[in-house]
């Protein structure tokens, strides 16, 4: 009996602690999170802080594990030059993989 209830508490502590497979399904928020940023001169500054920013949001809003714009669903990225500001903003819809816990 003992044995038993020991292998069950281990299979039981090894879902949660060991690494979900890639191919776990994905679950999605429905909310988007947007994430801006602006940069002078350069297109690749302001995209890094818009991307910083929206994993920032992303973090803040849900925990850790939902921060990752590679999971993310609905992507959207728009950026414009304003003078020699660039402005840029992600949006998506975090999500993380089926039975992680943050």
């Amino acid at each position: 009996m003992k044995k038993t209830l020991l292998m069950a508490a281990v299979t039981v502590v090894s879902i949660f602690l060991l690494p979900q497979p890639a191919w776990a399904p994905l679950v999605c928020e429905d909310r988007i999170v947007t994430g801006c940023g602006r940069w002078m001169n350069t297109m690749s500054g302001a995209r890094a802080t818009a991307l910083r920013r929206w994993r920032y949001e992303a973090l803040i809003a849900y925990g850790s594990g939902w921060h990752y714009w590679t999971r993310a669903r609905d992507k959207r990225r728009d950026c414009t030059r304003r003078r020699r500001d660039e402005y840029c903003c992600y949006s998506a819809r975090p999500c993380i993989r089926a039975g992680v816990i943050d």
